[in-house]
Parts: C-alpha cells; sequence; structure tokens
C-alpha cells in the first residue's frame, strides 16, 4: 500500500471529511484535517527536495493559499511525485521525478469490500466469489477432483481409471462439441476445432478444421496425474498404463491429418453433411457423424448464431475426414484398448484442463507447465472477473464513484475546450491550405464524444439480459470446478455470438461504439478513438484521481486551480483527439470514409515532412532499459502515439492557456497550493503532465514495453517537452530544438 493510501486511511479512521470541515476560518486557524494534511504535505516536501526555507513555513497559515479539501488533495499529489532536486530542463534528470502515487480505484476494491453496500449488486456476489475461487484454488483439492470427475461422468467411464467399457452414452464427437466450448490459454481441443473469426481482428465465416493431433504430456506425468486423481477420489483400483501406447498410436494416425494441405471451402452444414455422407459411403464407415447436432451442441447458447442446415461453414473437409476415418478404424478394432483409446484422450483433456484451473495437482509436472497461466495468481483472477462480469461490476462502479451529475456536464465541456483549441490551431497553422483547414476543422467538430459507461447498465432488465444464461454459485463453498464450468462456457458462447453478429460489417457508420468490444468494463482506466466512427470514449474509470477530479478546484467556484485537470484528463482527451491525425486517423473522414485522399497535396507534402522530423527526434531516444544500455525502438512502430502525445500536450496547454486568459478577464486567477507558492500556473501544468507518464520500472517490464506501440513512460514524459517552446518559456529553459 503506498504511502498517500496510508495517508487517506488514517485521515478517514479519524473523521468523516466533509468540505464544510476543510474551509478555512476567518481568524486564520485550521481545522484538524486541514492540519494533519498540511503536516503531510510537508513530510513529502522536505522528502522530495524542497528547499527548506518553503517547506518549512507549509503549516502555517497563508491567506493567499487554498485550503479547501481539494486543494489539499492536489498538492499532496504533486508533492508525493516530484523530485525538486532535478533539473527539469535537462531532459535526463527527468526520470528522477517520483511516480509514487495511485489514486486508482480498481475492480478490487469493489471486489473486496467488505462494508455490504455491494450485497445487492446484480451479480456482485457471484463474482466476488469466483475472484475468490480463482485465486485460492487450491483450497479444496479433494473436492474438486471429485467434482471434476463426477462431471464427467455424463460422457461415460474413462477406461484407463476405470478398466471399462466407456458404454453407450460416450460419444465422441458430442466430447468432442463440447471441448469447443472451453477456451484458456494453451487449450485447444483435440482432433477437431471450430474458429469463430474474430471481431475487429478478423472477417468471415465460421472456420471448421482439425484440432490438436498430439498429446503434449509424457508417459511419466500421465500416470503420475491419474494416479493423483485415483488417490483423491477414493478408487484402489490401479491406473491402466497398458492403455497407454494404443493412446500414443491413435494420436499418431490423426496427427498425419495435419499434413494433409487444402484450401478450406465455404458449404452449408447440409453440403457438407452430405459430402460426408458419400465420403463415408465410399469408404464403408458406418457410424453415425451428424454435422447439424454437432454444431448446435458447440454454439449452444450463442444467440446472434442460428445453426441450420443453411448456416456456412469454411471447411477443411479431407483433413476431417482423415480424422473421421482414424476413429472408425480405432473404433472398429478387435483390440478394447484401440476401441477405448478415443475415449481416454477426449476424457484426459477435459479432466487435465479443469485440474489446471481449479487444482494444484499438476503444477509441479514439466509437461503442464508450459499451458499454465503464468504471472501472479491475483492479476490473472482479476483479469478474469473484469472480462466475465464487466458490464455488471462496471454498473456497481459507477453506482458508488461515479457522480453523473456533475462529472458529465464537466467532460462536456472539457472535452468542448479541446476541440476549440485544435480548430484554433488548425487556423493558424500557415502550411495548411484552405481546403485541408475546413475538412479537419470539420471533423473535430463532429467527433462525438461517449463519457463513462453505457447508459443501458444502469437499467436493471437490460443487465439481466445481457448476463441471461449465466448460473454459477454466490458461495465460497460451492464447487469452483462447476462455477468455472458455468462462465467459461457462458463467455465462449456470448463472444462468439458477438463476433459472429458483425462477421461482415462494411459500414461503421452510426455503429455503437461499445458494441466494438463482447463486454466492458467502465471502471478500466482508459480513453479511445475509434477513427472508423469518429467518436471518442471517456471511460468513467479515467474520471478520477490522479487524471481527474471533479471535485477539485477550478470545478466548483471557491478555488480555481485547472491545471490539475488540464495537464491530466485534458491532456488525455487532447492525445485521443490526437489519433485522428495520424498518420492512418488522418485518412478518415467525419464519417468514417477513407475511400479517397481529403487532403490537399501540398498540405500532405508538408504534414510528413513533420512526421519524419518526430520520427528522427524519437528513433534517436535511449531507451535506457538499464544505466548503461542504449537500446532505441523503431519510431516508425510508435508513430501514431508519438503524434497524438506531441498534440496533445501542446493543445491541451493551449486550451488552459485560453482558460487563464479568461479567468484573468474576470478579475480571477488560480489559487495557490500549499508548499506550491513559487511555481506559476504554467509550470504546475507541466509538472502534472509529466507524472502522467514518469515510471520506475524493473529491467523485464521495460524490455516487455519494447513490444508496445507507445514510447515508454519516461520518453512520453520528457521529449514532447524537450521541443516544446511553451516549456521552455515556463521554466526559462533553452530550447533544444528548433
Amino acid at each position: 500500500m503506498d504511502r498517500l493510501t496510508v495517508f487517506r486511511k488514517r485521515i478517514e479512521a479519524t473523521s468523516v471529511i466533509a468540505k464544510k470541515s476543510t474551509r478555512h476560518r476567518r481568524n486564520g486557524n485550521l481545522t484538524e484535517i486541514q492540519t494533519r494534511y498540511l503536516e503531510e504535505i510537508q513530510v513529502l516536501a522536505r522528502k522530495g527536495g524542497l528547499p527548506e526555507s518553503e517547506w518549512k513555513s507549509i503549516t502555517k497559515y497563508d491567506r493567499q493559499v487554498c485550503y479547501e479539501l481539494d486543494c489539499l488533495e492536489s498538492a499532496l499529489e504533486i508533492m508525493a511525485a516530484t523530485n525538486f532536486t532535478v533539473d527539469p530542463c535537462e531532459s535526463s534528470t527527468w526520470a528522477g521525478i517520483r511516480n509514487d502515487s495511485n489514486g486508482f480505484l480498481f475492480a478490487l476494491a469493489i471486489l473486496e469490500d467488505r462494508s455490504g453496500l455491494h450485497e445487492n449488486d446484480f451479480l456482485w456476489n457471484e463474482a466476488k466469489n469466483h475472484y475468490y475461487q480463482c485465486k485460492h484454488k487450491a483450497r479444496a483439492d479433494d473436492q474438486d477432483v471429485k467434482d471434476i470427475m463426477s462431471y464427467t461422468e455424463q460422457y461415460g467411464n474413462w477406461p484407463i481409471l476405470t478398466n471399462r467399457d466407456p458404454g453407450e452414452v460416450f460419444n465422441w464427437l458430442e466430447m468432442v462439441a463440447d471441448l469447443n466450448r472451453f477456451e484458456r490459454p494453451g487449450f485447444s481441443p483435440y482432433l477437431l476445432k471450430v474458429v469463430v473469426p474474430e471481431f475487429m481482428k478478423e472477417l468471415g465465416p465460421i472456420e471448421f478444421n482439425i484440432g490438436r493431433a498430439v498429446v503434449h504430456v509424457s508417459t511419466n506425468d500421465l500416470q503420475k496425474m491419474l494416479t493423483l486423481v485415483q488417490q483423491k477420489i477414493g478408487r484402489n483400483k490401479p491406473v491402466r498404463i497398458d492403455q497407454i501406447p494404443a493412446m500414443v498410436t491413435f494420436m499418431a494416425s490423426v496427427s498425419g491429418s495435419t499434413v494433409v494441405q487444402e484450401k478450406a471451402t465455404l458449404m452449408s452444414i447440409a453440403e457438407f453433411q452430405n459430402k460426408t455422407d458419400t465420403y463415408m459411403s465410399d469408404q464403408n464407415i458406418t457410424m453415425n457423424v451428424n454435422w447439424l447436432n454437432f454444431f448446435t451442441r458447440v454454439f449452444r447458447g450463442s444467440e446472434s448464431i442460428k445453426v441450420s442446415p443453411e448456416l456456412k461453414i469454411n471447411v477443411s473437409f479431407s483433413p476431417i475426414m482423415n480424422v473421421i476415418s482414424s476413429v472408425n478404424t480405432f473404433q472398429q478394432s478387435n483390440d478394447k484398448k484401440d476401441t477405448w483409446a478415443i475415449a481416454n484422450i477426449l476424457h484426459f483433456q477435459l479432466v487435465s484442463l479443469l485440474l489446471q484451473e481449479s487444482t494444484v495437482l499438476l503444477d509441479d509436472m514439466n509437461s503442464f507447465r508450459c499451458v499454465e497461466l503464468s504471472g501472479d495468481r491475483s492479476e490473472i483472477c482479476l483479469a478474469r472477473v473484469k472480462d466475465v462480469f464487466g458490464y455488471a461490476l462496471g454498473a456497481t462502479y459507477v453506482k458508488t464513484y461515479y457522480d453523473d451529475r456533475k462529472t458529465t456536464p464537466a467532460i462536456k465541456i472539457l472535452m468542448n475546450d479541446i476541440k476549440e483549441s485544435y480548430i484554433d490551431v488548425i487556423d493558424k497553422t500557415k502550411w495548411m491550405k484552405n481546403t485541408t483547414r475546413e475538412f479537419l476543422k470539420d471533423k473535430i467538430r463532429s467527433i462525438k464524444t461517449v463519457i463513462g459507461y453505457p447508459k443501458w447498465i444502469k437499467k436493471p432488465k437490460q443487465l439481466q439480459e445481457f448476463f441471461h444464461g449465466l448460473e454459477l454459485s454466490p458461495l465460497k463453498n460451492s464447487s469452483y470446478p462447476k462455477n468455472y464450468i458455468a462462465v467459461n462456457t457462458w463467455r465462449v458462447a456470448k463472444r462468439r455470438s458477438w463476433s459472429h453478429k458483425y462477421s461482415n460489417i462494411t459500414a461503421w457508420k452510426g455503429f455503437p461504439l461499445y458494441d466494438v468490444e463482447w463486454n466492458h468494463y467502465s471502471a478500466t482506466v482508459q480513453a479511445q478513438y475509434h477513427k472508423a466512427i469518429n467518436e471518442a470514449r471517456i471511460e468513467a474509470g479515467v474520471l478520477q484521481a490522479p487524471i481527474f477530479g471533479i471535485n477539485r478546484p477550478g470545478i466548483n467556484a471557491i478555488c480555481f486551480v485547472r491545471f490539475m485537470n488540464f495537464g491530466g484528463l485534458g491532456m488525455v482527451i487532447a492525445h485521443e483527439v490526437g489519433h485522428s491525425f495520424d498518420i492512418i486517423g488522418r485518412m478518415f473522414n467525419k464519417d468514417g470514409e477513407s475511400d479517397k485522399e481529403y487532403w490537399d497535396e501540398e498540405s500532405l507534402t508538408k504534414y510528413f515532412e513533420w512526421v519524419k522530423e518526430i520520427a528522427e527526434q524519437y528513433g534517436t531516444e535511449p531507451y535506457g532499459v538499464s544505466e548503461t544500455s542504449a537500446e532505441t525502438v523503431d519510431p516508425w512502430k510508435t508513430i501514431n502515439e508519438d503524434i497524438a502525445d506531441i498534440l496533445a500536450v501542446y493543445i491541451s496547454y493551449h486550451s488552459y492557456q485560453t482558460y487563464l486568459k479568461n479567468l484573468e478577464a474576470k478579475g480571477e486567477k488560480e489559487k495557490i497550493l500549499p508548499g506550491l507558492q513559487r511555481f506559476s500556473p504554467q509550470k504546475l501544468f507541466y509538472m502534472k503532465y509529466a507524472n502522467m507518464w514518469c515510471d520506475n520500472k524493473d529491467v523485464q517490464s521495460k524490455f516487455r514495453d519494447l513490444l508496445s506501440d507507445h514510447s515508454s513512460g519516461n520518453t512520453r514524459a520528457t521529449l514532447p517537452l524537450k521541443y516544446s517552446k511553451q516549456f521552455a518559456r515556463a521554466f526559462e529553459c533553452k530550447l533544444l530544438t528548433s
């Protein structure tokens, strides 16, 4: 827990903070809460290297200083994040700025809440329990293994454990269909695989091909796994390892299908069935293969996928028929070990999948480590819960933390300020021709803004309709394997339905912005610009400290310290709008069309000269993975984000300056924060901006960042300022470049 969080919890334990209690009194005395804030600000200022002559007077009342709670919070944030000993005119030292604070409210705060505030919120108990069970997957291994084996009984006996025939209930094609309803990193169903092309990444029809054809597990690990399962369920019979060779032989015969190269053919299920029947008749294969039943089972719960004989599928016919032939050969064998091989293989995949997810039985076996989820378990589980319960948890977050009445109007005003600044700068861009200038201004004015969250999530009936079919227990002592199966199969069905619904989209105009994702957690800390529909989305999660504060000075009529919001959220909004000018976004008009060139030739030439200069500057910037390293990133990989960053800091500052001029015209000015009297509003704006991106990551995290399409945090904090005349003027630096 960081220092600011500890301090705020201590304050909350002392008193309920109300704005009324933090207004300074006419006689100059300070309240207990104000005094505690000032003492903490003083400690942080001293720690950050503020000169003694400045930090010693922080706790003394000054009638020129703002002591409102929001002013105190703003000062606290700046002090916690700033190293006052560095020289901002030397870009190499800016990494010395500390970024210790993190004021974001994540899903974890909601899931671990014990106040009882969310007890009646839709799916909150279920989401909370799923996170708990996922995080503590080893809490009930014995019972979980029994639950897994109980679940698999619907598919008949597992011969290698029971030494009994799978029975009439076993249907290999139905079991393969059900395996196609699971998703997990590293998992791919055996024998046959159905793929629904993912929306926003690829378009096209449903694909049907052969699945995994190799069992990536050693004989020793397989035997060890089976023995542990027997022990957990209290069965004393020995594992029939003599059945393993038949499993290996069967998969070897199936793997031969992978060498068959054939272009997939688009055909209806009825056509596929007829073609299959003909093939089986020619090959004297008598087993029953019903593709309509198979796909109906695969797409159970996927409302938009209407399975019928007319449904079109992209089929890799010959490889699939080779699998059918292999299955038939082994089922017709006179050796029961061969006939049981298919059931053994499919049971193994399903059981090992569920064991990996809900127990620690396989964690120490090398064969399973390569497909186990990597990273911190709590982070993995939190990401999963947000992915599955996104809209429901978003509704809880919005109800708890988001003030629609104040926040939404404030963001609209800020967005309008940013758009007006873009238009003003476009008007003053001398190298731009009038036709291009008017095109861009019209595009900026037409940008639609979605603020906070999709409004329908606050309507209980619509929320219940979205999560229809998701049934799991909210109780901690319930079965995690059963809950996992319910969540996983519901998610797969819902996601496939979403992908298929938009699989052949051709026109983006009027497209619902939130439908670019199958599910969404509105507390996500991000903003986005979608060039194809010319819309910006400002998430509820980003509308909080340290990026934005609705009760920060400048929003109300008491104090006027807007640098926190212009340097924070204003920069974020300007960044997203800036993507309409990057090398891809610039090609689209206000309706999301990119069917022709909208820029005049001369303006386009000047634009690319500017882009080239940016790439050259960023291409020579050392990344600093370690103190002695000098890695640089390919600037053309990050160019779109770099363009948006440069525009963001310029436009948000321009917008802030306009605000200050309007304030001055009314005879008002920014109030002063405690301990920061010598810093002008312009300086504080840039300090806030730099703190947004300065980071102190470990080497491994920095190497991961090299794969990103964003420049590193410290590069984003310094390089846009390095070439800024406005920044150089504010800090009295020499301009580092012309």
